[in-house]
């Protein structure tokens, strides 16, 4: 079976048994035959300032899955992620935090595609971008999520990019930016490079008259349609399977 591995971290590193534990589950299922691909990050400040924000190549680009210069590292694990506010990474603003999250993504889809994996194993995603539950989502294959500790409850909830997206972040300003992305159809060009919702947006439609009539009269009345607005829980309602540890 093909399997793609999604983490934050991988040894050789690690803050402790989450990322040994997934090192030692991979072992074992490259022990069976199993083929597996893992794509993590390069944590360290210096390499992520080495590749500034707003460089990536395309999607199609075979650098995007070049495997990373440590020499301990086996030829299945590719450190092309990029980290956003952890391990001494700065926090973004929202328009660098865009080129980060496009990054992670075309890099996540390139090798969707070039892989084919037959399930996704996705653990840790501190400090990575949580939207990857909606490329998955919208990818349509089966995914497993290894929770061992509390990100899926509270880091998806405080994701800035999901946050800003789903209204929960920013003042006037971010208001005004995020009505103006909506109303000209920008934000779908974005969903669709950088996912902050399970369906695209729109501007909510004009009422649209209907006539209802009885025995005497017609009568026009109004319907109005309302969505709700997306949260990033929705990231979560694709069926998966659950690993959960202590």
């Amino acid at each position: 079976m093909r399997i793609l591995v999604l983490t934050n971290l991988y040894p050789p590193h690690a803050i402790g048994g989450y990322e040994e534990r997934c090192r030692r589950v991979i072992d074992g299922l490259r022990a069976r035959g199993h083929e597996v691909r893992v794509l993590t990050s390069d944590p360290t400040v210096k390499s992520a300032a080495a590749a500034p924000i707003g460089s990536a190549p395309s999607p199609s680009s075979s650098s995007l899955l070049a495997p990373s210069s440590f020499p301990s590292d086996p030829p299945y694990v590719s450190r092309v992620f990029r980290i956003h506010g952890f391990f001494g990474h700065p926090w973004l603003s929202i328009t660098k935090l865009y080129d980060l999250e496009k990054h992670n993504h075309a890099v996540l889809r390139a090798e969707l595609s070039a892989f084919a994996p037959e399930v996704v194993h996705v653990w840790n995603l501190g400090g990575l971008s949580k939207s990857f539950m909606l490329s998955l989502q919208q990818w349509g294959g089966p995914v497993v999520y290894d929770v061992s500790d509390h990100w899926i409850a509270q880091s998806l909830r405080a994701d800035v990019w999901l946050r800003w997206w789903n209204g929960e972040a920013g003042g006037p300003g971010a208001r005004f930016l995020r009505t103006v992305l909506l109303a000209t159809g920008l934000a779908n060009k974005i969903q669709r490079a950088a996912p902050f919702a399970s369906r695209p947006h729109s501007t909510p439609p004009a009422p649209r008259p209907t006539v209802s009539k009885n025995s005497s009269t017609s009568v026009a009345s109004t319907r109005t349609k309302t969505r709700s607005p997306p949260s990033a829980p929705s990231a979560c309602s694709t069926p998966t399977a659950a690993a959960t540890s202590r």
